[in-house]
């Protein structure tokens, strides 16, 4: 029987991780064939203290999967990625996903059946991944603009993202200390490396988009901004960490309609709403060369987070 390792990772991310781990929870518990974990690795938290009171209520609601909690001191996420990732054993499924991440209902399930079928199927290294969407929301008129690549009939991206996928341990070994890059960039390309690397043509990519999962957008331009140039940087350097030779590879594989490079941008049907954007990608472009050190910060946007009045809240913490 297959285990299936679900890791989570937070930083600062108090006001909002309870409920999202109780909903995953239930999600998790539908798994009734699997051995589950969960392990959540507090990445640098200022406030680690109070979340093993998070856990052990969790514990209580559902008792029947085990749950850890790891403390990595050194921030940055591939560092607490990699933290999970030495608690697993090589035959088992590892499943990422982020606290601020609202996956929709049977994907987590759907996600794991296609990684074990299609890793039978190809009988190669695959990763799977679901579809991100925004939230459709009362938002302003500036997140309207940057929901445009996610809305619900827009083209899905080819590649995944890191705020959920899934992979078998023995197909992937760590991410980079350097968190200068990507973790998703990387453990994509990874992948992709794979196929390059065995000259494999038959199948066009091992990169498996199923199901759907959904984000919050940024709230102003000030903090997209931040978030893009920090992508973009972190993608960039995924490209290289593996050496020139692959970059043509990689990017042939990862074209998308919404992509910031003209090189990787699929023909789109143009109106009002996509011209702004594309005018806002080329303003993002401008200050990224004028950035000189390319250093990836991993830091919370305040407002693509959750702020509940959380259960924890009552127990005095």
């Amino acid at each position: 029987m297959n285990k299936i390792v679900f890791g989570i990772t937070t930083y600062n991310s108090l006001d909002f991780l309870y409920e999202n781990l109780e909903v995953l929870f239930n999600e998790i518990s539908k798994l009734h064939k699997y051995n589950k974990k969960i392990i959540v690795s507090s990445n640098g938290n200022q406030n680690f203290k109070n979340i093993p009171i998070i856990i052990d209520q969790l514990k209580e609601i559902f008792d029947t999967i085990e749950i850890e909690l790891l403390n990595t001191t050194v921030k940055g996420k591939n560092n607490a990625l990699n933290a999970i990732l030495k608690c697993c054993d090589q035959d088992d499924i590892c499943y990422f996903i982020d606290d601020d991440i609202d996956i929709s209902y049977n994907t987590i399930q759907s996600n794991i059946e296609c990684l074990i079928r299609y890793r039978v199927l190809y009988n190669i290294p695959v990763i799977v991944g679901p579809n991100f969407k925004m939230k459709q929301n009362n938002y302003n008129l500036f997140q309207r603009i940057i929901s445009i690549p996610y809305l619900e009939n827009a083209a899905n991206s080819p590649f995944v993202m890191g705020g959920a996928l899934t992979f078998y341990k023995k197909d992937f070994e760590s991410y980079p200390t350097d968190e200068n890059v990507a973790d998703d960039g990387y453990i994509g390309n990874y992948f992709l490396k794979y196929l390059y690397d065995h000259n494999i043509t038959q199948y066009s990519t091992n990169i498996i988009k199923d199901g759907y999962a959904y984000f919050k957008p940024c709230k102003t331009y000030h903090e997209w901004k931040q978030q893009q140039i920090r992508i973009l940087i972190g993608v960039d350097n995924s490209y290289k960490y593996f050496g020139y030779q692959y970059e043509d590879y990689f990017k042939s594989k990862c074209k998308w309609e919404f992509s910031f490079s003209k090189e990787l941008q699929k023909p789109i049907k143009m109106n009002l709403n996509v011209l702004i954007y594309r005018l806002l990608q080329k303003r993002v472009l401008k200050m990224l060369k004028k950035i000189k050190t390319n250093q990836v910060v991993w830091e919370n946007i305040s407002s693509t987070k959750k702020f509940r009045l959380l259960k924890y809240g009552k127990k005095g913490m």
